[in-house]
């Protein structure tokens, strides 16, 4: 039987808080020095989402998979069918075979210009590992699970409905009248549906009460326990296999 840690939400929580103390301080680092490269150390540090890292770690240990298979801040990178190699966020191999690969994003400000970068990103993402899979480049066996979660502060900007220019042809009504965190939701679902990833969360807070970790999940599709849950089932078929 798959396992999700029973203390879930409160390694969530956690996760939440550390993300939100950790972009604190690289801002603070680079604060008196200077400004615009404080900003970008806050969204570009690397380390924000570590908690998220943690969480899953537990999950695997759950499932019977040990620290020797989980990779986190060493050999990340994997074979791509468009380019050489690419770095996630969380790797899992075992005996050789690779077990899952984890993406863990967030977005704080600047809203509808990141937008488009974290779909481009998560759509070249999916799209490589997919063809990579199909085409053998990392050997045959059981298909790996592959995840995409991203943290989104909510704000107005976040939750207030979005223009969009058509000047040509219309956009897609699935993308009409939506907030950028409903974009969000429209795209992970579509990533699953097209199977360019196994599963994807989002998960929502403010900037004050994130501090605490607390969190909202806007939609239950896209909510911690399915992830997780996914996740654990894969685990357990792949142990099968």
């Amino acid at each position: 039987m798959s396992t999700v840690p029973t203390n879930h939400v409160e390694l969530t929580r956690r996760a939440v808080a550390s993300y939100w103390s950790t972009l604190q301080e690289q801002g603070t680092r680079q604060r008196d020095g200077d400004a615009d490269r404080g900003k970008r150390s806050a969204v570009t540090g690397g380390k924000q989402m570590n908690g998220f890292c943690h969480l899953i770690s537990e999950l695997l240990r759950a499932n019977g998979f040990t620290d020797e298979h989980i990779h986190i801040e060493q050999k990340l990178e994997l074979p791509g069918y468009f380019r050489p190699t690419k770095r996630w966020d969380m790797v899992v191999v075992f005996e050789g075979k690779l077990v899952a690969a984890l993406e863990f994003k967030s977005m704080a400000g600047s809203f509808g210009n990141n937008f488009n970068n974290r779909a481009e990103e998560a759509i070249g993402t999916g799209a490589d590992m997919r063809l990579a899979l199909k085409k053998g480049v990392m050997g045959k066996g059981a298909r790996p699970w592959i995840g995409w979660l991203m943290l989104l502060e909510d704000s107005v900007e976040s939750t207030r409905t979005a223009s969009v220019k058509e000047p040509h042809f219309p956009v897609l009504r699935d993308f009409q009248q939506q907030s950028i965190a409903g974009r969000f939701a429209v795209l992970f679902r579509k990533l699953v549906e097209e199977r360019y990833f196994d599963s994807t969360a989002l998960l929502m807070c403010t900037r004050t009460a994130g501090q605490t970790g607390l969190y909202t999940e806007p939609h239950q599709d896209l909510a911690m326990k399915p992830f997780l849950t996914s996740l654990a089932n894969h685990l357990q078929q792949f142990r099968r296999y």
